[in-house]
């Protein structure tokens, strides 16, 4: 894997309401995220794809990097990424500097507080910066 094709990136922020009227608190993400940490554990990675998909499956031909590990840091989720030597990992490498990674998950937003309650984290997948729900608030 050549070094370019690894990054360390910001995946989350905790507590604070992103722009599309959602907030992920730390209490209601740990557990996810340890989940996935222990799916990276038995499988050495986890998948993810530029764009979002329209279902929740992750398709490995689709698959544009794959994530190696994640932790928290301060009030960040934090991932280690390293983008696949394939057409798709390619294409991502070429729009790297306008691309973020965002979660692939399910759940429901408690309509009074804007909370998320994830039901299931899938991946982060690669998304369009301009678009970003988190645009500004990552810092």
């Amino acid at each position: 894997m050549k070094e370019d094709r690894k990054k360390t990136v910001k995946l989350l922020r905790f507590d604070v309401m992103n722009l599309n009227n959602r907030v992920y608190t730390k209490e209601g993400f740990m557990s996810h995220l340890e989940e996935m940490k222990a799916k990276i554990k038995k499988y050495g990675c986890v998948y993810g794809q530029v764009g979002f998909p329209d279902n929740f499956d992750i398709s490995i031909s689709k698959a544009s990097h794959k994530i190696t590990d994640i932790y928290v840091e301060n009030d960040f989720v934090m991932g280690e990424i390293e983008i696949l030597e394939n057409k798709n990992g390619d294409t991502l490498l070429s729009l790297i500097e306008s691309t973020v990674f965002r979660s692939r998950g399910s759940g429901t937003v408690d309509n009074d507080t804007n909370e998320v309650k994830l039901k299931k984290l899938f991946t982060f997948d690669a998304v369009d910066k301009n678009t970003d729900s988190y645009l500004g608030l990552m810092d």
